[in-house]
């Protein structure tokens, strides 16, 4: 016997095979015994008042953005805002509070518009700090044969004496300048002593 679900809201209808069989499932039998309410098709969130569909009876914020910053007294930034930069106005939206430039543009020439005597400070010490990085390098220039073979006699002679190779890369590099790994050492002296090996 074809039935129309006796569950308000639902109205499926279905074959029932005995008499008292009313409910087309067992979940609209249930939601009935129980007094469970439908789910809304569509609710206006209680912060931002947008329109959403709820997964459950008791959603009633559209995100978890909107239901933390209610919990936490929070409040939404402006929808729209002038640029604070003079000789800009821009309108714009901003993304969280304190937002009161409408770029990153706008918030560097502010800055060196407030503080010039700052900024050209800040220039002073950068041309000085790179001025110090290039004599660097070139006082750190990769050394010559010659060179090489100084410190290579003087590994040679640290070598027979004994001593661990973190104290020989102590002393090396005090005495050259040049600060190298243990493993560059070793191929140093490797490479010298194949030279300086007498040949038959």
């Amino acid at each position: 016997m074809k039935r129309i679900c006796a569950r308000p809201g639902c109205g499926v209808r279905f074959w029932s095979t005995r008499p008292g069989h009313i409910y087309c499932s067992n979940l609209c039998s249930h939601r009935v015994s129980h007094r469970i309410p439908d789910r809304p098709q569509e609710r206006a969130c209680l912060r931002c008042g947008e329109k959403f569909k709820p997964e459950q009876v008791g959603h009633m914020f559209c995100s978890r953005r909107c239901r933390i910053r209610t919990w936490l007294g929070l409040s939404d930034p402006p929808k729209r805002c002038v640029c604070a930069r003079p000789g800009c106005g821009k309108q714009f939206e901003p993304s969280k509070l304190g937002h009161i430039y409408c770029t990153k543009r706008c918030n560097v020439l502010a800055h060196k518009e407030r503080n010039p005597d700052r900024i050209k400070q800040y220039a002073v010490q950068y041309r000085q700090t790179i001025r110090q990085l290039v004599e660097k390098a070139r006082v750190a220039k990769k050394p010559g044969r010659r060179a090489d073979d100084q410190t290579g006699a003087r590994l040679d002679e640290l070598a027979k004496s004994r001593l661990r190779w973190d104290a020989i890369k102590e002393l090396v590099d005090k005495e050259t300048g040049v600060h190298r790994t243990v493993d560059a050492y070793q191929e140093l002296l490797k490479r010298y002593r194949r030279r300086k090996k007498p040949t038959n």
